[in-house]
């Protein structure tokens, strides 16, 4: 099937490729650091972005957060707020508010002026790594060392967004999470290794998971490291929107099976409010292997943008 569909990954690339030779960034007086990756689906780059949007605060800078807004359709450039819903401006976006002030639209260049308007002094871009749109001062690719690089195509013969080597090659540092026997596609780019972690432990005896992430199996994984006995598990599509009839048959398989259950931060915000009191929710965070290693080396990027 890959080689049956490479002729259209060629039209891909070459369409990729184009649109980043011919357009012309916008430039806004504040740095722009993106948190992108090369491959479709969950890769870890929201929980970084919030983790950076941390790491910048105590350093003093007010970051603001752009994000695209997956599945949701807006007229106007909007601020995320409290009372907001996923379905109004998408399930990552809200998560991402809670820590720093968060804009959603897919013009970037428009939520960009507004933040600087709005006393940004720096932004955090969530993706958009292949979107030369906005300049963007400092470009950081994620890589999950567990899922690799598929089959190695560029879309639809494969999981990559564009070439490997064409997203390294515009890349100013690697971000790994996880191990990989095989570094040489990085271009001697600085690798910075990332994990999730949480002290969290489990309250219940037994438990049904459930997630609508790019990778369900990673959160289920991740719970039973910490302790969690999953008698049960359930996938959902990524960005998954519940309905309560959903959740309610949830709780109800639940309460049958007397099992208690847990969910994601990021599935949590997809909840309907009168529900959410009912499912425990996992925290996790993601660190840096080296934090004072990946500080000392972003503050030397931003000194020289200055």
């Amino acid at each position: 099937m890959a080689t049956l569909l490479a002729p259209l990954s060629l039209v891909v690339i070459a369409m990729g490729r184009r649109r980043r030779h011919r357009t012309k960034a916008h430039h806004v007086c504040v740095p722009v650091i993106c948190v992108g990756n090369v491959t479709v689906g969950g890769s870890g780059k929201t929980p970084l972005v919030l983790t950076l949007a941390q790491g910048l605060q105590q350093q003093g800078f007010t970051p603001h957060i752009l994000s695209r807004g997956y599945g949701v359709k807006l007229e106007k450039p909007t601020q995320v707020l409290a009372n907001h819903l996923a379905t109004e401006v998408g399930d990552e976006p809200l998560l991402l508010a809670k820590t720093a002030p968060t804009w959603v639209y897919p013009d970037r260049c428009q939520t960009a002026n507004l933040a600087v308007e709005a006393g940004a002094t720096i932004l955090l871009l969530d993706d958009g790594f292949q979107n030369p749109t906005l300049y963007q001062d400092i470009k950081l690719l994620v890589v999950d060392g567990a899922t690799h690089f598929g089959n190695g195509h560029v879309l639809p013969a494969g999981p990559l967004r564009e070439p490997l080597e064409d997203a390294v090659n515009r890349a100013d540092a690697i971000l790994l999470y996880g191990e990989m026997a095989d570094l040489s596609w990085t271009q001697d780019k600085p690798i910075f290794r990332v994990k999730f972690v949480s002290n969290q432990k489990p309250r219940a005896p037994a438990y049904l998971a459930f997630a609508g992430i790019g990778r369900p199996q990673k959160f289920f994984e991740s719970l039973t490291k910490n302790g969690f006995y999953l008698q049960e598990t359930h996938s959902f599509p990524d960005h998954h929107v519940y309905c309560e009839k959903e959740i309610n048959q949830l709780l109800n398989q639940a309460h049958q099976q007397q099992l208690t259950l847990i969910t994601t931060t990021k599935d949590a915000v997809k909840i309907p409010l009168s529900l959410q009191p009912l499912i425990e929710v996992f925290n996790v965070s993601c660190v840096f292997e080296d934090p004072q290693s990946f500080q000392n080396w972003l503050l030397k990027k931003l000194e020289k943008i200055k």
